[in-house]
């Protein structure tokens, strides 16, 4: 019994296998005639193809691109030719002196801006200062009548060595874009010094100095140099030790700081301010309006009607 079981499962085993041999024949007989249409299919394409003549026509006009290159040379002889026209100068719209175009915008501002504005203009007048605030700077021409107007003219920084040589009481002519009426004066802008109007020359006068390198100075002198020439009197002055002499106009604190003014013997907006450190109250308490003193310190250059000088002591006091 035992040995007639051991044969059944044997043979079991066998027809098993060869059921599934059987189903696995049938799965590759379905799987290639299904290989076989796809295989056409692509093995059809590649006729029709090689037939395509798309290529060979691309190829074609690449050939043509590459003759323009020898013309390409010839726009590189245009720039040098174009350099040239860079050297013309620009001409004014118009000519006018300042007398002129002042009294147009006191008459009729609308009208004057109808005129002017906008244009560029060539405009002849006296120099009245030349200045530098915000890190603007400009030249004020006056009218040879009173007026509270005049006309500011403003530089870039390129100009600055011109507008060093000017100096007050000079007949000028300027050029630029008037950009009308604002601030009582007529603004003018992208200013330069014409040509054909010689630039004073003159060097600023001479500075007195002590054997130890201070410079010595009146108030007058100094309060004269900043209303001539703003930008010309920083250079003597601004960043130098000085003794200022003249007579003081008052002793006040503002702010936290102590400083006193001194002021020319002449009528003008312009005052010296010399600014003390905490230790100088005592000296400063002594000091009474129109003594005459001499201070030292550190002169900072001009801002709001002021020459400003700094780190001050009292030197001497009448």
């Amino acid at each position: 019994m035992r040995f007639l079981r051991i044969v059944g499962i044997i043979v079991g085993i066998f027809i098993v296998l060869a059921v599934i041999g059987s189903l696995l024949s049938d799965t590759e007989d379905e799987a290639s005639p299904a290989s076989q249409p796809t295989s056409v299919a692509t093995t059809a394409p590649p006729g029709p193809v090689a037939t395509t003549p798309a290529e060979p026509t691309l190829a074609g006009p690449q050939p043509t691109q590459v003759p323009p290159s020898p013309t390409q040379p010839e726009p590189t002889a245009g720039p040098p030719t174009a350099v040239p026209p860079t050297a013309t100068p620009v001409l004014p719209d118009l000519e006018v002196t300042v007398e002129q175009l002042l009294k147009a915008y006191e008459e009729n501002e609308l009208a004057a801006d109808r005129v002017y504005k906008g244009k560029v203009a060539a405009i002849t007048g006296t120099v009245e200062s030349v200045n530098e605030m915000l890190g603007q700077r400009f030249v004020i021409l006056k009218p040879d009548y009173l007026s509270i107007s005049g006309v500011r003219c403003h530089f870039g920084r390129e100009h600055v060595e011109q507008l060093v040589k000017l100096k007050a009481e000079q007949v000028i002519t300027l050029q630029g874009k008037i950009d009308g009426y604002g601030l009582a004066s007529v603004t003018v802008e992208n200013c330069t010094v014409d040509s054909e109007i010689p630039v004073s020359d003159a060097k600023p006068a001479s500075v007195v100095t002590s054997e130890s390198g201070v410079i010595e100075v009146t108030v007058e002198q100094l309060v004269k140099a900043y209303e001539a020439n703003e930008l010309a009197a920083d250079r003597v002055y601004k960043g130098k030790l000085a003794a200022i002499t003249g007579k003081v106009e008052s002793v006040n604190e503002m702010l936290g700081r102590r400083f006193v003014v001194l002021e020319p013997d002449y009528f003008s907006i312009i005052a010296v301010s010399c600014y003390f450190e905490r230790e100088h109250i005592e000296q400063l308490v002594e000091l009474k309006k129109g003594q005459g003193v001499t201070l030292q310190g550190k002169i900072d250059g001009y801002g709001l009607a002021r020459v400003e000088v700094e780190n001050c002591m009292v030197k001497s006091a009448a």
